[in-house]
């Protein structure tokens, strides 16, 4: 048997050939919460998303919570946006592209990477 003779794998991960982000096939990473948007106000408690859905003519609605969550309109109380949907629809759907404000702007838009 030959020894090994090659270099010691690194436990670090390895650099990326390309930046995340939209246009080069790879997810876009967020650092901000729903806690980070309510505590610098780019979220307020009470706030009401909505979250239409023009192919089935639903339109869902939710309250961000002072504990940073989201309340849907029968109580149900969910950590995520995506958690909001998937409740509400039993599919995965990404909520931070989904949920808006009432002046239509997206709740992902409010987010820093």
């Amino acid at each position: 048997m030959t020894p090994f003779t090659g270099s010691r794998l690194s436990s670090s991960p390895a650099p990326s050939a390309a930046p995340s982000g939209p246009g080069n096939g790879t997810k876009q990473q967020y650092d901000d919460k729903l806690r980070d948007l309510l505590a610098d106000g780019r979220l307020r408690s009470g706030q009401r998303l909505v979250w239409r859905r023009p192919n089935s003519a639903k339109e869902y609605v939710a309250y961000v919570t002072a504990d940073a969550r989201l309340r849907l309109q029968d109580g149900r109380v969910c950590d995520t946006p995506s958690g909001a949907c998937q409740l509400l629809t039993g599919g995965s759907v990404n909520g931070w592209k989904e949920w808006e404000t009432e002046d239509g702007t997206p709740i992902s838009s409010l987010r820093r990477s």
